[in-house]
């Protein structure tokens, strides 16, 4: 397959899922995500708080919960592959080296999750953030990995908060259900969170929590 063969290809797949999470969660009114008519269910209410960030345009590198949809706004940027027009995306940080301390990361300012940790969480207290190459090695597919990563993306089409990982990422059940409930804990969106993966994914995390959302 060529390479883009293989991008038509990724995109068509991130339109399906996200067709089917919308018609799963058809959204009523701004404020409310989710719900299934057919099934008899109630669309998800989001309900904002207080915010975290004052001022925008001085946001921190990151913050452990996003209170409103100002505090996303300020940290998200287009995708690194904007596959969907309207799509803005946050990147996501567990450390298991600090009790599995969240970071919501400012992605204006880094765009990958290695340059965050590496400015952020390296050295003092902490283990050292190696090359980019032993990170990439490292942090997406060792067992042993100190980081869980991932990226929240709210597609404003069709009203969808979902949780991504990276292409080819081989996070454990474990990794996955620590993510998503750390997440869906500190976030005012966590109630509409739904874990966006493909089938070869999904099949390698059969076991999944029912708590995890997947459409």
């Amino acid at each position: 397959m060529t390479q883009s063969s293989s991008k038509y290809a990724q995109q068509r797949l991130l339109v399906s899922v996200l067709a089917a999470l919308a018609t799963a969660g058809a959204a009523c009114g701004d404020d409310a995500a989710g719900g299934d008519p057919d099934a008899g269910t109630e669309p998800v209410v989001l309900v904002e708080q207080a915010c975290e960030i004052d001022d925008a345009e001085q946001a921190p590198h990151s913050v452990e919960r996003i209170g409103c949809r100002a505090d996303f706004d300020a940290l998200a940027s287009e995708p690194l592959v904007a596959s969907i027009p309207g799509a803005r995306t946050m990147k996501v940080v567990v450390d298991r080296a600090d009790d599995n301390a969240l970071h919501f990361q400012n992605s204006q300012e880094y765009r990958t999750h290695h340059e965050f940790v590496m400015a952020n969480l390296s050295g003092g207290e902490l283990p050292v953030v190696g090359s980019l190459g032993d990170f990439n090695r490292t942090e997406y597919y060792s067992p042993d990995r100190r980081f869980v990563l991932g990226s929240v993306t709210y597609y404003e089409g069709p009203d969808v908060w979902a949780l991504e990982l990276a292409p080819g990422d081989t996070a454990t059940v474990e990794m996955v259900e620590t993510l998503y409930a750390t997440i869906v804990e500190h976030a005012y969106f966590g109630p509409a969170l739904a874990l966006h993966a493909d089938a070869a994914a999904l099949a390698r995390l059969d076991g999944l929590d029912d708590s995890v959302r997947t459409k």
